[in-house]
């Protein structure tokens, strides 16, 4: 009865951005040269020869925009050169905020800071997409908005931005969470199947098993996933599926940990009851059920609680309970049935 409300966060990390390859076309052959020997000696693993040909491409040529971002990316993405990117791209934006693969990198550079305000700033400042820009400065753009619609939890938008363009390895993740999110259980399974196999991957992989209803499988993924990256939605994921599997007292402790770990989560402390209810603990669940009636929780909440006082065989209170199921939930079976059974019963 306990429905699972289970969500999945992706976030950006800042090595994400050597994924990004931003290329503009140059207007000076010798500053292309530079950009090319410097995606070269990328490809080669030596990054610092690589920024250094970025950095005179965009220097010999200032409409070289694209060389510029790629020698701000690998500052980026280094401690020791982090504050220099940063002071480059402020100055970069400050010239060709509207440019679409500026704005696409700022964006997704300020999401991997935690800053989706920024990141939303960055788009909006966004010129047009026009048919003649780079198919590379198109995709950076869709992915960039991609990102965004994720971290705001705008799931529809991420969805129809997801079926965009055919994924690849590095934004296939982004789109199975929109998958998720909007219901779409196999096209998810789908993406994840060419997406890294990576800490994201393997979470992702718990939640839809938990949605699919497949106990087993959960437990499975879980294994996967390493013991320091246990957070409460995937506590909550292990407690129902030992629940299903009818292992309530192994589902006890871990529905404890995810609801006092987040403690505004009526769900993960209804969870905690059922596992209490299913271990025979009637009257602990009794008592954090009550204290979300009163907060103002659910149908299910108030349906649990009936079950909770019938167990300790209070007729009268669990009739209470059932009828303020009732009263948010008119059409649901089971409440109807258990007020019809107490009823009989004379309560």
């Amino acid at each position: 009865m306990w429905p699972a409300q289970l969500r999945v966060v992706t976030l950006v990390r800042g090595a994400a951005l050597l994924g990004l390859a931003l290329v503009t076309a140059c207007t000076s052959s010798r500053a292309e040269i530079l950009w090319r020997e410097g995606w070269v000696q990328e490809n080669k693993g030596d990054l610092s020869a690589a920024a250094r040909r970025y950095e005179e491409s965009a220097s010999r040529d200032g409409r070289q925009v694209g060389a510029r971002l790629n020698q701000i990316r690998l500052l980026l993405v280094t401690p020791e050169g982090k504050a220099d990117g940063q002071e480059l791209l402020d100055k970069l934006l400050k010239s060709h905020a509207s440019e679409p693969n500026v704005a696409a990198f700022a964006a997704t550079w300020a999401l991997s800071q935690g800053q989706l305000p920024q990141a939303q700033q960055r788009l909006g400042a966004m010129r047009p997409l026009k048919s003649s820009d780079e198919a590379t400065t198109q995709n950076a753009v869709h992915i960039a908005q991609l990102r965004v619609a994720c971290a705001e939890g705008a799931w529809p938008k991420a969805w129809d931005l997801a079926q965009d363009s055919s994924p690849t390895a590095t934004d296939a993740i982004l789109r199975a969470t929109a998958a998720y999110e909007t219901g779409h259980l196999d096209e998810a399974i789908q993406l994840l199947a060419v997406s890294p196999d990576n800490q994201e991957r393997r979470i992702l992989q718990v939640l839809i098993a938990t949605r699919q209803g497949q106990p087993d499988a959960t437990l499975e993924a879980l294994g996967r996933v390493p013991p320091g990256a246990m957070t409460p939605v995937l506590l909550a994921a292990k407690a129902q599926a030992y629940l299903a599997l009818h292992r309530p007292a192994e589902a006890v402790g871990l529905a404890a940990d995810a609801a006092r770990q987040q403690s505004d989560r009526s769900d993960y402390s209804e969870l905690w009851a059922v596992a209490l209810l299913e271990s025979g603990q009637a009257a602990p669940a009794r008592d954090i059920l009550a204290g979300w009636t009163v907060r103002g929780g659910g149908w299910t909440v108030w349906y649990h609680l009936g079950l909770a006082y019938l167990r300790l065989g209070d007729g009268q209170q669990s009739a209470a309970a059932f009828a303020g199921a009732a009263a948010r939930c008119p059409t649901c079976a089971p409440v109807q049935q258990n007020l019809a059974a107490l009823k009989r019963m004379g309560w």
